[in-house]
């Protein structure tokens, strides 16, 4: 299996802001980006270099804006890379028992 480069794609954005006492503090409010990151892949043939198949892994979701964070950065709406499971589910039904 070949792994191209991980494609991070914006799922919209996130208003968050700081609070002081329950209030919002003037000047706090920031825009950050919910992103999903994807990872194209390909199947090729050992033997013979050749692709057999093509796909693309999907990550973790980003979480949602109305979770409330401390002080919240980009990171926090930030989705996780494909892991094992998913190139595992991915690679089943492809290579077969």
């Amino acid at each position: 299996m070949c792994f191209e480069p991980v494609i991070e794609q914006q799922q919209g954005t996130c208003d968050t802001w700081r609070t002081r006492n329950g209030m919002r503090v003037p000047g706090s409010t920031r825009n950050l980006p919910r992103v999903q990151l994807f990872q194209p892949v390909r199947l090729v043939s050992a033997q013979t270099g050749v692709t057999l198949n093509t796909g693309t892994l999907v990550g973790g979701a980003p979480a949602g804006c109305n979770v409330s964070f401390g002080t919240p950065s980009a990171s926090h709406f930030r989705g996780s890379a494909p892991d094992r499971s998913v190139v595992n589910t991915y690679l089943a039904p492809l290579l077969g028992d």
